[in-house]
């Protein structure tokens, strides 16, 4: 800026703040150097304010300022699942407290995929799971499409759903539920039926 320039920054003084605790799900132990952040819940929030910040050595955070609405908090690291917590709403001038989220040790799942009706080798194979603790966890992996194996080193226990996205075509999801480290799954998925067409029926008239 020149010495008798003005620069105008809009700032959004409608902002609070989030605090909480995380901790080991199975001995309750506070967990530091955690990395947490806040999602916006609803896509009008916008999808990338995620406001984040790291636990201290009590397992406490401080997240803001965040934009006033409604939020999921998320915490993630090495070895652990990754967790959130429900929605709740972010009033301005106001923290909201007490969030404490509790993550699970993270479980190594690796297998092969195998693709009914198909002997083709894929150009390109990934695979997305969605689901664990809270049912809201996501997680990909790459599939290796000259075994097809593949590996997740951070599921948490609970159900997931997996959904296959390959050069192949579409595939229906797979649920499981995964309650340990799993090896040599096999992750079998059948074509998505085709979507039913749209067909209306021609009358025809015969004018005597």
């Amino acid at each position: 800026l020149k010495p008798d320039e003005q620069l105008w920054v809009p700032i959004d003084l409608e902002v609070g703040a989030i605090s909480g605790h995380v901790r080991a799900a199975d001995s309750g132990q506070p967990l530091a150097g955690m990395e947490v952040y806040a999602a916006a819940d609803t896509e009008e929030e916008g999808w990338n304010r995620t406001p984040s910040t790291v636990t201290a050595h009590d397992g406490s955070f401080m997240i803001e300022p965040v934009v006033a609405g409604r939020y999921r908090v998320h915490a993630r690291a090495d070895g652990y699942a990754q967790a959130a917590s429900e929605p709740f709403d972010v009033a301005t001038f106001q923290t909201h407290g007490g969030v404490v989220l509790r993550l699970a040790k993270a479980l190594v799942v690796r297998g092969t995929v195998v693709v009914e009706g198909s002997t083709e080798k894929p150009e390109w194979m990934w695979i997305m799971a969605t689901g664990g603790p809270g049912g809201d966890g996501r997680q990909g992996a790459r599939v290796d499409t000259d075994d097809m194996s593949f590996s997740f080193e951070r599921l948490g226990p609970g159900e997931w759903e997996f959904e296959l996205a390959s050069s192949l075509g579409e595939y229906e999801h797979v649920k499981l539920d995964i309650t340990g480290d799993t090896k040599n799954l096999q992750l079998t998925f059948k074509p998505a039926p085709p979507e039913p067409t749209d067909t209306k029926e021609v009358l025809t008239f015969e004018v005597k």
